[in-house]
């Protein structure tokens, strides 16, 4: 798609993706926000654990959306050309790695984990840590910072020594299924130890 179509055509489109995004984000937030106040309220134990449950599922969740907007952000701000999909999705728009230079790569790939550390921050801001649900939501995320460190930080190493932006990409994730797994594990075991540590430090 030439940058005049997307220019044409992508306001609609990023209209109803932020639509999807923000819907999702905001039914994740409620029904943790619901499930935590009652085992906040009762301290029913099906209740704590419900509030658990919902606290990964919705730091995960939350995450991934602040995630892909920081990438988003990351890329326009540094003048990249992003095609933004038609129909709502998790990954919503597809970057020119090609026609892209190693700058605008660089700033699509340090937007991602910022969107992570930035609903990191506003959740310790606005949020007590003050039940074993907002632990869990907490650690959650703390998981998928880690997961996408570990998974995407190699490309822009590998950018900085002087690969171009295709072939890092290519390079890097086309260790395929175990690249993943091995993220996936160190995500889940940052998530657990923050999760153990606060439960620990702080009893909830």
């Amino acid at each position: 798609m030439s940058n005049d179509n997307a220019a044409t055509d992508a306001p609609g489109k990023l209209r109803t993706q932020a639509l999807a995004h923000l819907s999702a984000f905001l039914a994740s937030a409620g029904v943790f926000i619901s499930l935590d106040g009652w085992a906040l309220a009762t301290g029913a134990g099906a209740a704590t654990v419900l509030a658990v449950l919902a606290g990964l599922l919705a730091g995960f969740f939350m995450s991934h959306i602040c995630h892909e907007w920081g990438h988003f952000l990351g890329a326009r701000l540094a003048g990249a050309t992003t095609t933004i999909k038609v129909q709502p999705a998790p990954l919503f728009f597809d970057f020119d790695y090609a026609g892209s230079t190693a700058r605008q790569a660089l700033a699509l790939s340090a937007g991602g984990p910022l969107g992570n550390v930035l609903i990191i921050v506003f959740t310790l801001y606005s949020l007590p840590i003050v039940s074993p649900g907002r632990a869990a939501l907490l650690a959650s995320m703390v998981g998928s910072l880690v997961f996408v460190l570990f998974l995407e930080l190699p490309v822009s190493g590998r950018i900085r020594r002087g690969e171009a932006p295709m072939d890092a990409m290519i390079g890097h994730f086309g260790q395929g299924e175990p690249l993943f797994r091995r993220c996936k594990r160190l995500g889940v075991a940052a998530g657990a130890a923050t999760l153990v540590t606060l439960l620990v430090l702080q009893p909830l």
